[in-house]
Formats: structure tokens, sequence, C-alpha cells
């Protein structure tokens, strides 16, 4: 059975070198240590064109880059990963991963 990983990375087939550009350029812009979801990013993605079903893969592939770090908070000891409900017209309660702008040094 496919992984999530292999999902994000299958989707990221038909992505335009444009798109990869877009993405990485949005994050960049970004100072370092902000928190943001993609309810921050997605009408600049939306304008660009980035297909939806790409931005996990992007995502993934920022983290991995350490460009971006996924948020976590701690409770009792515990690290969970921060989530938000999502902003999307098409969400239906669904909920979006939180990221952190990572230190480029």
């Amino acid at each position: 059975m496919p992984s999530k990983v292999d999902y994000q990375r299958a989707s990221l087939i038909d992505l335009l070198d444009g798109h990869a550009a877009v993405f990485t350029r949005v994050v960049e812009e970004m100072a370092p240590g902000t928190r943001f979801s993609i309810n921050d990013i997605r009408d600049r993605l939306d304008a660009a064109g980035v297909p939806d079903g790409a931005r996990g893969g992007l995502f993934a592939g920022a983290c991995a880059a350490r460009l971006i770090c996924a948020s976590e908070f701690r409770v009792h000891g515990r690290t969970y990963p921060e989530y938000i409900p999502s902003t999307g017209e098409s969400a239906h309660a669904a909920r979006v991963r939180v990221y952190r702008r990572a230190d480029p040094s």
C-alpha cells in the first residue's frame, strides 16, 4: 500500500519547475521564525497556478530542504503537531498543518 510520502512524491511528477520556484520564493520572503500554513499562502499559489495536488509534496520537500519545519507544541512533556482549521473553500472542517520558516543560517 502506498504511503503518504509516496503520494506526495507522485504529486510532484507533473509539477512545473516554475511552480516549485514560486513556492520557494513565497516561503523565502517570510522572516525566519514566521509561523504559517497553506491558509496564509493559498492565494499566491492559486494566482501562480500551483496545482492543489502538488502542495503537500512542496511542503514536504521544503521541510526536507530545511527551508521550513513543522510547528509543534509541548503539553505535559509531550510534543504535538500544530494544526489549525483550513480556510479553503472545500475544506469541510479539515485541518491544515502549521509550519515555521527556518533560519537560513
